[in-house]
């Protein structure tokens, strides 16, 4: 439509959610990362290195509210999404909230917690911006620089160690042995 900036326009796109929650106005977000923490080692005197996976870092990323009207600001003064966003996490471990927004979503940010918040600040145009800063929040997984190829025990489903024969190898090898006895 002409006239009209889909950027600062509330939709699926640029609404944020927090707890299921959409929080009030149009959000950018910035800094959504799906780091990865790579060992790499090089050998002395030989080209190339080794390269080992241990795990993943979270990094800050920034929600920018753009609060365009006195309802959407009542709504970050009081609303429920809000209160989630402002909330002071208790104990030593906080519980995060569910996050929902494209960019998170595409690196696999799903939880977060609020590392810190602005006061909003009156633009020219009579809107508000609030900026959120945010930490993804997943437990800890266990994560090893092993390819799984490189595993020294395996076994199938049933339990049992492999056979390197496969059935069709089998099913020769007793068509074979049916011959020569039948000889």
């Amino acid at each position: 439509m002409p006239g009209v900036n889909l950027l600062r326009t509330p939709g699926p796109a640029n609404t944020f959610k927090v707890a299921g929650l959409p929080l009030p106005g149009t959000a950018k977000v910035s800094g959504c990362v799906d780091q990865r923490k790579l060992d790499v080692q090089a050998g002395k005197g030989t080209k190339g290195a080794t390269i080992t996976y241990s795990g993943g870092e979270p990094q800050e990323f920034e929600v920018k509210l753009l609060i365009a009207d006195e309802d959407e600001f009542d709504e970050w003064l009081n609303g429920e999404a809000a209160n989630v966003v402002r909330a002071v996490p208790e104990g030593k471990k906080p519980k995060a909230y569910s996050v929902e927004y494209p960019s998170c979503l595409e690196c696999g940010i799903t939880a977060a917690l609020t590392k810190s918040f602005t006061a909003s600040e009156k633009q020219e145009d009579g809107g508000y911006i609030v900026t959120i800063k945010m930490l993804p929040s997943s437990p800890p997984k266990p994560s090893s620089g092993v390819p799984k190829g490189s595993a020294t025990q395996w076994t199938s489903k049933d339990g049992k160690p492999p056979d390197a024969q496969s059935a069709a190898d089998k099913t020769i090898e007793q068509l074979t042995k049916q011959i020569k006895d039948g000889a």
